[in-house]
């Protein structure tokens, strides 16, 4: 009979993951921007898939909607057309 493996040698470091949580918590950045600032500042190389995969296995996969980017309803434009009264017959 087989046993489970007893350490897991390339799992991430406890400190590591308190960063992420850090980052999660209290800037609300996502998974790219966390990787991208752990490099920049604590050069700890992690891939974006790994912070997502960490962030919801903790259960911080979604930000609560108050805390969400919010999304533009249309399209930036230069001139709004709009057709004056005189144009309809009135």
């Amino acid at each position: 009979m087989r046993t489970r493996p007893r350490n897991s040698p390339n799992a991430t470091h406890g400190e590591v993951i308190g960063k992420i949580i850090y980052l999660r918590q209290n800037y609300h950045f996502g998974p790219e921007k966390i990787a991208m600032y752990l490099k920049r500042y604590h050069d700890v190389t992690i891939s974006k898939s790994g912070v997502w995969r960490i962030l919801n296995r903790l259960d911080m996969g979604r930000l609560p909607a108050s805390q969400r980017s919010k999304r533009h309803d249309r399209r930036w434009k230069r001139y709004e057309w709009t057709l004056s009264p005189i144009f309809l017959g009135s």
